[in-house]
């Protein structure tokens, strides 16, 4: 193998592993819970209200438009539409 060569290869193959794979950085965790169509108050006074929030675990993990939180959703994602729903506070 010629030197040029053998530089090219070696190049690719660090470029092949310090190149971050964009689907896995891109991948979040789907939510357990969904709540859209909602009034939610936030409590926050830049944004008094929002649509949604998104559950994961015991984490609210997304609060904002219904667009915002449907992002979280997965295959086995809950979703409460125009239900009651209550923040429990520990």
């Amino acid at each position: 193998m010629t030197r040029m060569r053998t530089c090219s290869v070696l190049f690719w193959i660090a470029s092949a592993l310090l190149t971050p794979d964009s689907t896995a950085a891109d991948q979040k965790p789907a939510a357990d819970s969904l709540i859209i169509n909602a009034k939610v108050w936030t409590v926050d006074k830049a944004h008094p209200w929002a649509e949604g929030v998104a559950v994961l675990g015991e984490r609210i993990v997304a609060v904002g438009t219904n667009a915002d939180v449907e992002s979280w959703r997965g295959p086995k994602t809950a979703s409460c539409r125009r239900q009651t729903a209550s923040a429990r506070i520990q």
